[in-house]
């Protein structure tokens, strides 16, 4: 099941994140801004996936307008505003249930929430 990622995750969401990346990936305080980062007129583009009460995945996006561009960015050749461009951070789905179709659902996800984040 997907649903919108909650600060009552986040216990979860470090430990799947340093698991699956390595140790110090994620902690309170950087999960924490993450997850502000994803968040615009109210409606969150962080997600989580469980299954069985258990936390398998999770997506951390930076809502439109919530992240900077840096030298490795190129916004003269996207043919959008940057103001209007979201940032898929990061995608994480614990080992056992790769290859399934969670992360592309947790990225669904994500787009759905960021098209409604977008300005008119």
């Amino acid at each position: 099941m997907i649903q919108t990622l909650s600060q009552k995750h986040f216990t979860d969401v470090i430990s799947l994140g340093n698991q699956v990346h390595g140790d110090g990936y994620l902690d309170e305080a950087s999960l924490t801004a993450l997850y502000q980062k994803g968040i615009k007129d109210e409606i969150n583009a962080n997600f989580i996936a469980h299954q069985d009460g258990k936390l398998i995945g999770f997506r951390l996006t930076y809502a439109p307008g919530n992240w900077q561009t840096d030298k490795w960015c190129t916004p003269h050749a996207w043919g959008i505003e940057p103001q209007r461009v979201c940032y898929f951070k990061c995608n994480t789905v614990a080992e056992p249930y790769r290859g399934v179709g969670i992360g592309g659902k947790l990225l669904s996800a994500s787009i759905a929430a960021t098209k409604r984040q977008q300005p008119e």
